[in-house]
């Protein structure tokens, strides 16, 4: 449960940052076809890549409870981040040492127990 605490902060603050990122999509979806729809066929087509990008990690107790939630997020973010980019180019910046926790907190699940440290109690409390 430690785990899945820490990594739940950390994605809030990831799934800002996604949100953002699609509301610009969506936004440069609008200009691009304007009001009314000028190209209903290329709209569609655009919109169909928007709903590629997932606006949310999905449900993460219960990914906890079958596997590597922190695996499970950091990939949901790098998808979203390059789709975003390479649809839409739209870059995002995840908040610093976001990704990198993410990877070290999937390392220490694939190697076992989990001991908390005080290292971790720290990622706890500052998310």
């Amino acid at each position: 449960m430690f785990l899945f605490d820490i990594v739940s902060r950390i994605t809030r603050a990831l799934s800002e940052v996604v949100m953002k990122g699609r509301a610009n999509a969506q936004s440069k979806i609008s200009v691009e076809f304007g009001n009314p729809i000028s190209d209903i066929e290329g709209h569609n087509s655009r919109i169909t890549q928007l709903n590629e990008i997932p606006a949310s990690a999905g449900e993460l107790f219960q990914i906890s409870m079958e596997g590597n939630v922190a695996l499970h997020v950091l990939e949901w973010a790098q998808c979203a981040k390059a789709k975003l980019k390479e649809n839409f180019e739209i870059e995002i910046t995840f908040p610093n040492g976001s990704i990198s926790k993410l990877r070290q907190l999937s390392e220490l699940y694939q190697r076992g127990p989990i001991e908390v440290t005080e290292e971790l109690i720290a990622w706890a409390d500052e998310h």
